[in-house]
């Protein structure tokens, strides 16, 4: 049994550190998809989530420092026995000498003036596509959307995705130690799920 006051100097010391901690952690923001829209449109499945606080307060001043920052979006194409996935990359920069944004969208790059017309993107008008070719059109799918936040997109980060789809196969501690290697990323819960129905083929 320790003695009462070194039990008080423990705790005191294991509180003051946890304390710490939470001052110094920087607080992410709750990026979320609230809902999303799914359509054939000619041959192409068109997928629209509604994507709120896309960065948080610590990634917008990353931004604006003149780094670039990414959103990455992950959708799942669901039927009975399989499922089809779809990894995109948002990448936002900023001209700290114009004062003007650019943004790197799945169907091409956009000029954009100011940051609430940033977050309209995110929120209204992102577009996600997927061909005929990789999605049986004649099949009813379930589509669910989620999304992460990325303060600091380094050289690397410009690489394919298939280091995501890894970590998502690790299990367990080897998956745990895998992230911590990973640069810092806040993914959202799923959204809910949205039906693509099927289509007649011409």
């Amino acid at each position: 049994m320790l003695p009462a006051r070194l039990k008080s100097i423990l705790f005191g010391l294991i509180s003051g550190i946890a304390i710490l901690f939470a001052l110094s952690t920087p607080s992410y923001a709750q990026i979320s998809v609230t809902s999303l829209s799914v359509l054939w449109e000619d041959s192409l499945a068109v997928v629209q989530p509604v994507i709120n606080d896309p960065f948080s307060k610590e990634t917008r001043q990353t931004l604006e420092s003149g780094m670039p920052v990414a959103v990455d979006v992950e959708v799942q194409f669901i039927r009975t026995g399989y499922v089809k996935r779809l990894f995109k990359r948002v990448v936002v920069k900023y001209n700290v000498w114009t004062e003007r944004y650019r943004v790197l969208t799945p169907i091409g790059p956009l000029a954009i003036k100011d940051y609430e017309t940033v977050l309209n993107l995110f929120h209204n008008n992102l577009i996600i596509t997927m061909h005929e070719r990789e999605l049986d059109p004649t099949e009813q799918w379930f589509v669910k959307v989620r999304v992460g936040e990325r303060r600091v997109l380094r050289d690397e980060d410009l690489r394919s995705d298939a280091l995501s789809r890894i970590e998502d196969d690790l299990p367990g501690i080897a998956g745990w130690l895998f992230r911590q290697g990973r640069p810092r990323e806040t993914y959202s819960d799923w959204s809910p799920l949205a039906m693509l129905g099927s289509r007649g083929v011409d």
